[in-house]
Parts: C-alpha cells; sequence; structure tokens
C-alpha cells in the first residue's frame, strides 16, 4: 500500500507542530517566507488537524488504488470477483466501499474489525472532504463495531468504538484524534494485509504468470507504435528466438526457463518456498519453452507475423 510509514510520517509532523505549540520553533533562515502567527498554540493545532485530515485522505486513496490496481492486467484478483466488481458498476455501485466490501466478501473477511474499522475510515474521509457530507457509518457496520468494542479496544491501544463513530458522525466533521487516525491506518494496514494472503492463496499461478508474459511481450509500456512492434519482435526473440544449434534440446529449454522464470520475478512473482500452497506449474513451463516465436505471437501476441 501506499501508506506505508504514514504513522511515521504523522508522528514526525506532530513532534515538530509540539515545538511550535510550546513556543521553542523557529522560522530557518532557508525558509524565504515570513512566518508569525498571533497565536502559536492554536496554529499548531489546526495545522495538527490538517495534517491528520490529509493522512486519512492518503490513507483512503490508498485502498482505493490498492482495489483499482486488482482489476488491471496482471491481476491478483481472480476473473469472477472481477465480473463482480463490473456488475456491481453497472447497478451504479462504484464507490471505494462497494468494492470494498465485494473483495473482501470474496476473501471471507468482510466480518473482519480491520474491515468495519477501515469502512469508517472511508466514511469519515468523505465527511471531512465534501460539503455538507450525508455519509454515514453503516447500521450493520456500527453494530458489528459495538459488539466488538472490547476486542478492539485490546488491539487497537484503547481505542473506543462508541466515541470513534460519534466522532466521525459529528454534524460539523472534525479530523481524528491522533489515536484514532492511527488506529484507522493500523486497520487498514491490516485488512490489506489478509487480503493479500487469501487472495494470492487463491491464485492461479499459472494465469497469472501467462498475464505476466503477455504485458512483456507486446511491450505496453513502449508508447511509439513503430518502436513498439521492433520491441515485441526483439523481446519474443530474447526468449525463444535463440537457436544454439550445439546446444542440446534440454540445455536450450533450460535457458527458456530461465527467462521465463525471470519475467515472473519481475512480475512480482516469487520462488516457491517449502510450505508454499501455491505455485506456477511444471507442467506450463515444460509447454511453454517448446514454443515456437510464430507460435508467441500468436499465442500471446495476437498476430500472425514474426517479422522475421
Amino acid at each position: 500500500m501506499m501508506v506505508g510509514q504514514n504513522n511515521h510520517f504523522l508522528i514526525t509532523i506532530c513532534v515538530g507542530l509540539d515545538a511550535v505549540e510550546r513556543g521553542v520553533a523557529t522560522l530557518p533562515g532557508k525558509f524565504r517566507t515570513s512566518w508569525s502567527p498571533k497565536d502559536k498554540q492554536a496554529s499548531s493545532r489546526r495545522s495538527r488537524d490538517f495534517a491528520i485530515k490529509a493522512t486519512l485522505i492518503w490513507l483512503c486513496d490508498a485502498v482505493d488504488a490498492y482495489l483499482r490496481t486488482g482489476l488491471e492486467e496482471p491481476s491478483l484478483f481472480p476473473q469472477s470477483l472481477r465480473d463482480k466488481i463490473e456488475s456491481a458498476r453497472s447497478n451504479d455501485k462504484t464507490g471505494v466501499s462497494d468494492r470494498l466490501q465485494i473483495v473482501s466478501q470474496h476473501a471471507n473477511l468482510s466480518e473482519s474489525d480491520a474491515y468495519y474499522l477501515t469502512q469508517v475510515a472511508l466514511v469519515w474521509r468523505n465527511r471531512v472532504t465534501h460539503y455538507k457530507p450525508r455519509n454515514r457509518v453503516a447500521s450493520l457496520h456500527v453494530k458489528a463495531l459495538m459488539k466488538d468494542a472490547e476486542s478492539i479496544r485490546e488491539g487497537y491501544q484503547g481505542l473506543d468504538v462508541v466515541r470513534l463513530i460519534e466522532h466521525a458522525e459529528k454534524a460539523e466533521p472534525e479530523a481524528p484524534t491522533f489515536k484514532e487516525i492511527t488506529a484507522l491506518i493500523r486497520a487498514a494496514h491490516r485488512l490489506i494485509q489478509d487480503l493479500d494472503e487469501k487472495l494470492i492463496d487463491g491464485m492461479d499461478m499459472d494465469a497469472y504468470l501467462q498475464q505476466l508474459i503477455v504485458g512483456y511481450v507486446r511491450a505496453e509500456d513502449v508508447d511509439d507504435q513503430v518502436k513498439r512492434s521492433g520491441t515485441r519482435i526483439t523481446r519474443v526473440q530474447n526468449i525463444w528466438g535463440k537457436q544454439d544449434s550445439t546446444a542440446s534440446d534440454g540445455r536450450q529449454s533450460s535457458r527458456r526457463a530461465s527467462a521465463l522464470i525471470q519475467v515472473g520475478l519481475n512480475g512480482g512473482m516469487a520462488p516457491v518456498r517449502d510450505g508454499d500452497s501455491n505455485g506456477t506449474s511444471v507442467q506450463l513451463l515444460d509447454e511453454l519453452v517448446i514454443l515456437s516465436p510464430a507460435e508467441v505471437f500468436k499465442r500471446f501476441v495476437e498476430i500472425d507475423e514474426v517479422g522475421e
């Protein structure tokens, strides 16, 4: 996720603002601007609220980016899940909250504390960014959070869900407290980590590797159409076009297999380790290494000419 070290960044900002509030911060000479707040305490507190709101917005955008990335190829989401999301779009369920619900239900995580808290974050983001917001935390989510209030208090450093919901739904939207925003960040991290684990365990790794190969040989990263055509030929020949008359079939296949494995590694895949429940099949690699360049173009590039 894009949130990375956001907790650390926010803490650093708050430490600096504390120095402003205590009146010990001064404007360095390298800042070629004026800075002379009439009330340093009020300025510090308002600036902290701004930083927390910005963090909340960034957090929710990161969740949105994760869900959108899952719809792109090569995709972490199976086709059945992508179809559900597309179907929801046709029924005007296009929001981040809707997509998060569909993906979390698919992974059996839509009843987790992390899921409910992340949904609160999405509602709160909308309330602090939109004029006269009407968003409210869904009643189903409120009931679930109340039911798990004690476990949430223990798992999120004393977070009070009653106060959290009341604060998120205030008529005049306010920034979360420091404790609330750090809890929401932690919840989103946990949810995305759990989603990743569930989705990766259920992935069709053969299909994923072939999506990576399609992206590699089609050279979609090359903008110029003429250059792209030449790059396609080069990339196909880099793997399948090398002919070594002195090499045995086994050595030739081994080189091609190594090149294909590198395509997978470059695309985020990793070597299978003991205990892993999922991986690319040996049968697929055996099938791919014996293809000719013409067969590769027909299968992955969808053109008939090899360009040789």
